[in-house]
């Protein structure tokens, strides 16, 4: 007969390794893309509440 294997008892829950690294990464790297995308926002809010 077959030896029966023991089912697995854990679940890697853990966020992957690279999502980890990318989010480091954002927190800790340049600012400037952040700063012009909130401009360009702001300018598109404003451009919508024109009605234009």
């Amino acid at each position: 007969m077959a030896k029966v294997t023991e089912p697995r008892h854990t679940l890697p829950i853990n966020a992957c390794t690279i999502s980890q690294y990318a989010a480091l990464a954002a927190l800790t790297g340049p600012q400037e893309p952040v700063q012009q995308m909130a401009r360009i926002s702001a300018f598109v809010s404003a451009v919508r509440a024109t009605g234009t």
